[in-house]
């Protein structure tokens, strides 16, 4: 296909499980902290901007470009992709080990939030793939 001849929008880069933990507060070392809920969803920029693109016009030709793990939290991020007009989503099932993701510590008085991130499949892509 010639570059004239190309049509839609890629989106390349992080697929991530978003672990959201609402708190009463957040904590000192050595001290406990309440989880008064959870939440899981998914993220990254490449995420976030596949999918809201998709919302935004449903005609757009998508494509989404990252990786994801083989573990069960992948149906999180497919689900989503699933949902929308994606025309190829990430690579799935055939990458080692756990898919990235984001705990995310959200302070309920204040909304402040703190991250602790593991890289895990994502640290795997790249332009050559």
């Amino acid at each position: 296909m010639c570059a004239d001849q190309r049509k839609g929008i890629a989106c390349a880069g992080n697929w991530i499980i978003d672990l959201v933990k609402v708190v009463d507060l957040y904590p000192p070392e050595n001290a406990l902290a309440n989880i008064l809920s959870e939440s899981m969803g998914g993220g990254g920029c490449a995420h976030n901007v596949t999918l809201n693109l998709a919302k935004f016009d449903a005609g757009l030709d998508l494509y989404a470009l990252g990786i994801i793990g083989d573990d069960p939290t992948v149906t999180t991020s497919s689900r989503n992709a699933a949902n929308s007009p994606i025309q190829h989503r990430p690579t799935t099932q055939n990458q080692p080990g756990k898919t990235s993701y984001t705990d995310v510590f959200n302070v309920k008085s204040t909304g402040r939030r703190t991250f602790f991130h593991y890289r895990g499949a994502n640290r795997l892509f790249s332009l050559s793939m």
